[in-house]
């Protein structure tokens, strides 16, 4: 690459890097270099994932913020169909924690998730959750995608070559699903589980927001709601040799998860899972944020550890 355009770039992400501050709670940490990142992202998913328990069936969510003893979680409309009522009781826990069961104070249905699967779920709880980062999508200038940058000589992850990249998700290596299963004739009490992720396409105008296509190992009733997590990597920069070290990896959500592809004429599945992704909704998210405590980034995320 030539040297100024190596300078220019360099300079880009420290200024973006620079100027914008990450929101004060931590989300699950970033693990290092030489892990198992498969087995980090499922630990992630576990840690921000919870089940719901609805009148009718169950369900699953994700926390994505947190306000002193406040929490908001994310799931899909489906399961969260009416407000919480005295006859109508939902309640949420921990997969972490599945005895700790604490009632949802109300859902939250806004304008902007018309037409969308999605909803919104408030509970209160002394209880320290962790929280999960969604995972804005980055733009970035000059016009350089995702995996481009990763691959410029300066910024030497260690990994060029080993992890998948996706530019379309901006996400390293898998994807995949983390939500509770209901009970089955064989596993008769609901389960935590994650199903590993090949992302096919983006149909973009697809039915209440289901855009994310994607193959999946194995979906079941109860994950609906659940997150479909990815990774990133991040780094520092270093001015004396001009180059922006690896430092970890970090995870978050991109979208969730809430149906399954069926044949018109059976009610046979063909493998294929659906997901409403969270970009969509970035502005209103941003808007929430000092009320819901929603972890917010800096502008370039390869630095936001």
């Amino acid at each position: 690459m030539h040297k100024c355009l190596k300078l220019q770039i360099i300079l880009f992400f420290f200024l973006v890097s620079y100027v914008s501050p990450v929101y004060a709670y931590k989300s699950w940490p970033k693990h290092p270099q030489g892990l198992d990142k498969k087995a980090y992202l499922e630990k992630y998913s576990r840690a921000v994932s919870i089940g719901i328990e609805t009148p009718g069936s169950s369900g699953s969510g994700v926390i994505i913020g947190r306000n002193r003893n406040q929490y908001l979680f994310i799931t899909t409309r489906h399961v969260a169909q009416s407000q919480p009522i005295k006859n109508e009781e939902y309640w949420i826990y921990s997969v972490t924690d599945e005895r700790n069961k604490i009632k949802v104070k109300k859902f939250i249905y806004p304008k902007e998730f018309e037409g969308y699967d999605l909803a919104l779920g408030v509970f209160e709880s002394d209880t320290k959750f962790p929280v999960a980062y969604i995972l804005k999508k980055l733009v970035y200038k000059p016009n350089f995608d995702f995996c481009s940058i990763r691959n410029i000589d300066f910024f030497s992850d260690g990994y060029q070559g080993y992890l998948e990249c996706d530019s379309e998700w901006q996400i390293l290596g898998k994807p995949i699903i983390g939500g509770v299963s209901l009970p089955t004739k064989a596993l008769n009490i609901p389960i935590f589980r994650t199903s590993s992720l090949k992302m096919l396409t983006r149909a973009k105008g697809n039915q209440q927001g289901y855009e994310a296509v994607y193959e999946a190992s194995s979906t079941v009733p109860g994950m609906s709601g659940g997150g479909v997590f990815g990774q990133r990597s991040c780094g520092k920069f270093s001015t004396f040799e001009k180059t922006i070290e690896f430092t970890g990896f970090y995870g978050g959500i991109f979208a969730i998860h809430g149906m399954s592809e069926e044949y018109s004429n059976t009610s046979s599945r063909s493998g294929v899972g659906l997901g409403i992704p969270l970009d969509l909704f970035s502005d209103y998210f941003n808007k929430i944020s000092k009320e819901y405590g929603i972890l917010k980034y800096r502008s370039s995320s390869f630095f936001n550890c």
